[in-house]
């Protein structure tokens, strides 16, 4: 069955064709595809057809995830819903970055409130609340899909130090009357115009365009989190499009910014600090990694 899984979906020019076959025999089989193979197991008519229904699905144009129900993150099985972001290898990297801040934080004694803007599927939140059990973490999301989905996910992993909001970020952050210098602002935004929303690939247009897309060359949102970050004396971690730092350094040009690559070598990630944080080389060799 591998052999005819893989021949049709490389006739048909699909990426990653050999890794898409294995996840979609493992999903089916509900074992990994070494076990299996070992066991010598017998397919049966049913399990065949499954296979290939998911296969035709990539064919077409679904994503995988929307297609499995689920999606790996960090190493941790997530569900995901259509309709709702699919995260991305890069959220894992804001995810390992958004904890050393954290974790600089508490060793300087302070202790935060995590906040995110556009939670998705909540694997951000979610991730860092697992390492810091302690902290009170609020995610928003316009999307009451997404929010249904976070849910579901904070139940699946055993999370109860989220609490989910559905509604406009910047108009919940807004009227929360808290202390501000205690504040970590985390979000993988939209940051896609609509000019590269047109040249993606056909599966990614299939997930929703309001996660992806922002107006103002897609800078809109992200200027909007560091307004409020600059309003609210919050720290901010983000992540943008690959070619927008420049656009950020020049709007900005009295606050403090940092950059960080991403695993490709790409601008991907904004920090904002607060004036009056006094960042130690350890932290920024930290960011620097």
């Amino acid at each position: 069955m591998y052999r005819d899984a893989l021949d049709y979906l490389v006739g048909a020019n699909i990426d990653d064709a050999e890794l898409t076959v294995l996840f979609v025999i493992e999903h089916v089989f509900e074992r990994p595809y070494l076990s299996l193979l070992s066991n010598d197991m017998m397919v049966s008519s049913d399990q065949y057809d499954q296979v290939f229904s998911l296969l035709n699905g990539c064919v077409s144009g679904t994503p995988l995830a929307y297609l499995l129900g689920t999606v790996n993150f960090n190493g941790t099985t997530y569900d995901v819903a259509p309709g709702v972001l699919i995260p991305r290898p890069e959220t894992e990297e804001l995810v390992q970055y958004s904890s050393r801040i954290i974790r600089w934080l508490l060793n300087q004694s302070i202790t935060s409130d995590i906040f995110e803007c556009g939670v998705g599927t909540g694997v951000i939140s979610i991730e860092l609340s697992k390492l810091f059990p302690s902290l009170s973490f609020h995610g928003w999301d316009i999307s009451s899909l997404a929010i249904e989905n976070a849910v579901k996910n904070c139940n699946r992993h055993h999370i109860s130090n989220i609490l989910l909001h559905h509604g406009d970020f910047f108009e919940g952050i807004a009227q929360r009357k808290c202390a501000v210098k205690q504040q970590v602002l985390v979000s993988n935004p939209p940051y896609i115009s609509e000019c590269d929303f047109d040249q993606l690939d056909e599966h990614v247009k299939r997930e929703p365009k309001t996660a992806l897309i922002a107006e103002e060359q897609g800078t809109a949102i992200i200027s909007r989190l560091i307004d409020v970050s600059i309003q609210q004396n919050m720290i901010l971690i983000c992540e943008i499009g690959y070619d927008q730092r420049l656009f950020f350094q020049e709007k900005y040009p009295q606050h403090r910014l940092l950059f960080i690559q991403d695993m490709s070598g790409h601008d991907r990630f904004l920090v904002f600090f607060p004036s009056f944080f006094q960042l130690d080389d350890d932290l920024l060799n930290q960011l620097s990694q």
